[in-house]
């Protein structure tokens, strides 16, 4: 559930993601990544923090 009122997204350089799903676009933050030594990737750990406005993409509705 996303709040009635907007903020600004933040501006943490890295840590930043936008997801487009369907008309809407929402902000992902990347909180962890894990390596898996024997496989040999990384599995990034990211939670949804907001959904962006459609008409302002430097603003968006914050999740709870």
């Amino acid at each position: 559930m996303y709040y009635d009122f907007s903020v600004p997204v933040p501006k943490e350089k890295g840590k930043i993601l936008f997801k487009k799903k369907g008309n809407s676009s929402y902000v992902l933050y990347e909180y962890e990544r894990e390596y898996k030594k024997d496989k040999q990737y990384v599995i990034p750990k990211r939670s949804i923090i907001g959904k962006l406005l459609s008409d302002n993409s430097e603003r968006m509705f914050p999740n709870e």
